[in-house]
C-alpha cells in the first residue's frame, strides 16, 4: 500500500487488531507515526510506530451520522 503523511490507513496492529489511523509522520525507515482524528484517540505515543507492512489499505471514505464524505 502506498501511503504518506496525511493519509488515513487501515492498520493490522498486533495488540489492537484492525485500527484506522491518520499517518502523521513517515520516518523514512519503513515506519510511521500515527494519530487519530479524535482528540481522545490513541496515537503512536501509546502504541509505538507502525511498520509499512502493517498498513493494509488506505481509507478513502468516512461514514458518519452526518453522511458519507471523501477523506482528503
Amino acid at each position: 500500500v502506498r501511503i504518506q503523511a496525511g493519509d488515513v490507513g487501515i492498520i493490522e496492529h498486533d495488540g489492537l487488531g484492525t485500527i484506522v489511523k491518520r499517518v502523521s509522520q513517515d520516518h523514512g525507515d519503513g515506519t510511521f507515526s500515527v494519530s487519530g482524528d479524535n482528540p481522545e484517540s490513541t496515537d503512536s505515543a501509546a502504541i509505538g510506530r507502525v511498520t509499512r507492512d502493517a498498513v493494509v489499505a488506505e481509507a478513502r471514505w468516512c461514514v458518519s451520522p452526518n453522511g458519507l464524505k471523501r477523506i482528503r
